[in-house]
């Protein structure tokens, strides 16, 4: 986060165990989601990242339920910049996944690996 000017980080909802025997076990399922989100925010304030936002958003096409937590980080100047030797060695790699786009893939491919961007296909 040093070089990115804004990054998007999901995790998928936690499911809590039925028969849970937390002290304070969440009563209602947004109880749950509630307590979910803001263990994610604990989490990326405990790596000092510069949170701007945090909610929910959907994971698939099929339901549209907004069961995978979200958060958009920006750049954050508290870190320091790495040594020129960890940047001699510094890679980008690019994680495509696909379903049925085969008619943007190819250009979307060929712009990365013009960049020098190394790049994995997830198909389907």
């Amino acid at each position: 986060m040093a070089f990115s000017p804004v990054c998007i980080l999901t995790v998928k909802e936690r499911e809590t165990e039925k028969g849970n025997k937390s002290p304070n076990p969440p009563i209602t399922p947004n109880q749950a989601r509630r307590s979910n989100l803001e263990e994610f925010r604990s989490l990326l304030n405990n790596f000092n990242l510069n949170v701007q936002f945090t909610g929910f958003t959907t994971d698939n096409t099929q339901s549209f339920s907004k069961k995978t937590a979200v958060a958009v980080v920006h750049k954050n100047d508290k870190i320091s910049m790495p040594k020129k030797d960890e940047l001699d060695n510094f890679k980008v790699v690019a994680v495509m996944t696909t379903y049925n786009e085969e008619d943007i893939l190819r250009k979307s491919i060929m712009k990365l690996v013009n960049q020098g961007i190394s790049t994995y296909i997830i198909d389907n």
